[in-house]
Formats: C-alpha cells, structure tokens, sequence
C-alpha cells in the first residue's frame, strides 16, 4: 500500500472546510470534508496539525471557535506535531530530521491540548497572551530589518539597499549558511552543543531551524530587494511552514505568504492553494 499523502493546511484553509470561499456553497463544502474523512479513514491522506492552529483559533470570535477546533480535532486526529522550539532541539540532538513518530506530540502531550482547546476562558486567556507576542514580535522584525538596511549602506557605500539585497539573494545558501553558523554559536548552550563546532550536526540536519530562518530572510528579500508589501503579518506564517515541512503538501491562499515562499531555495513541500487541494481530493467548487 503506498504511504498515504501527509497534507498541512494553515489555519485560513482549515476554516475555508467550514467557511465558504467564492464559489463554494455549504453544500459543496459538506461533500468536501465527507471526502476528506473518507480519504483519511482509508489511509490515502494524513492532515497534519500544529499547536498554531489552536494558537490561531484562540483569537478567533467566539462563535466559530468551536466548530473550527471539532473540525480540526477530527480531521488532525493524532497526527499533531510537536512545537518547533521542541522539533528544532531534537533535530539538534539527534543530528537528522525526525522521521516515524518522532516529529509528532506524546499521548499526553496531544490530550492535554484537546482539553485545553475545547476550554474558552483558557484560550481567552491564551488569545491575550499572543496579542503581546505578536506585538513583540512584529517589532524585533521591524528592528532587525532596520539593522539589515544599516548593514548594507555601511558595507555598500553607494548602493540602495535594495540593489544590494538582490545581490544577496543570488546565493540564499550561502547566506543561510552564515547566519545559521552564527545562530547556533549564540544558541550553543540552549541545544547542549559542545565547543567543538565539528561535532555540531551538519546544516541538513536542522530542518526546523532552517524552515525558520529561510523563511524569514526571504521575507525581508521581498521588503527590501524587490520592495513588495510583505506586512509582517502573524507570527505563525514561519511556524506553519516549519511545521509544514514534516508534510507533503502546504494548503494556504495567503498571498503574501505563498509569495515568500516560491522565494525559498531547495523548498521540498509543495505549496498550493485550497481549491487545487480539492482537486486532489476529485471535489470541484460548487
């Protein structure tokens, strides 16, 4: 039997199962999720889940809260991926990606978060604590791109920064080479690497750390090489894509995000849209 097709869908393409998208008529939408189930329950297809999706969720109204978490609960089942902090640390220690049922949550772990989830005051509470983070967030990334501009004009008197971000982007490798290098010097302690930077584990090994770090420099490519209106969005796009690259196919109609992501050298997981996911599944909108 081949091994079914792992599929990710960011938060947006979850609740477009439950929401209508131009075109789709609830009706349509019900044939879809019973063809989903269907292809779940004869093994062909695995919806990989994230604790961003809850994370997501908790900051929606709270009227569609409950249907989008019974939706995800049923479709996810137990395929819910470990945070990436912890995805990156194992990946770290055992010096490849994880494969098996390694990348994915404990018992425990996964039926605690269902508890949590279907709990309104906690994902009230949760929804607050991530308006912070996302505030916090959104200014160190308006910081550091400050400090990637203030880097160019001193090393590249007389170029725009954009002219100069172009010509960075032509070999991303090597750039994410550099910054990992320094990344995990700073971050020696957190991972327990020892001061033998030859026994620290080779740059493929590290597919969370990477999924991050690429992600974000080809979102500061766009702001500064090509000048595109990549907004800083949510802080969950980079997760979602870390978290994505343990699946085959990323399901997301965010533009910007999509965009971003055609910018990332080497990306093994196909990204496409919601209605190009139902096709995979033989639905059509209507």
């Amino acid at each position: 039997m081949p091994s079914p097709i792992r599929i990710y869908l960011d938060t947006n393409a979850v609740s477009y199962c439950l929401d209508p998208l131009p075109g789709w008529t609830p009706k349509g939408l019900e044939e879809l999720r019973a063809t989903l189930a269907a292809k779940i329950q004869s093994g062909e297809i695995v919806v990989i889940g994230s604790q961003f999706h809850l994370e997501e969720a908790s900051r929606m109204a709270a009227e569609k809260r409950p249907s989008f978490i019974t939706f995800f609960w049923d479709t996810v089942r137990w395929n819910l991926l470990l945070p990436t902090n912890q995805l990156a640390k194992l990946e770290v220690e055992m010096g490849r990606p994880l494969s098996g049922n390694e990348p994915y949550d404990t018992v425990n772990g996964y039926q605690a978060l269902k508890r949590f989830s279907k709990t309104d005051s906690k994902l009230d509470a949760l929804a607050q604590a991530i308006e912070q983070t996302v505030k916090t967030e959104t200014a160190d990334h308006m910081s550091w791109r400050e400090e990637i501009r203030r880097d160019f004009k001193t090393q590249f008197t007389g170029m725009k920064p954009e002219e100069v971000t172009k010509a960075w982007w032509k070999d991303p490798e090597a750039r994410f080479s550099s910054w990992l290098k320094d990344y995990m010097a700073v971050s020696k302690s957190h991972f327990g690497l020892p001061d033998d930077q030859t026994k620290w584990p080779p740059t493929s090994a590290l597919q969370t750390i990477r999924a991050l770090m690429i992600h974000y420099m080809a979102r500061a490519y766009l702001n500064i090489g090509l000048q595109r209106k990549i907004g800083d969005g949510d802080r969950h796009d980079g997760h979602h894509y870390a978290s994505a690259c343990y699946a085959d196919i990323l399901v997301t109609e965010d533009k910007a995000f999509r965009e971003t992501l055609n910018e990332v050298p080497g990306r093994k997981t196909q990204v496409t849209q919601f209605n190009d996911f139902a096709q995979l599944l033989g639905v059509a909108p209507h």
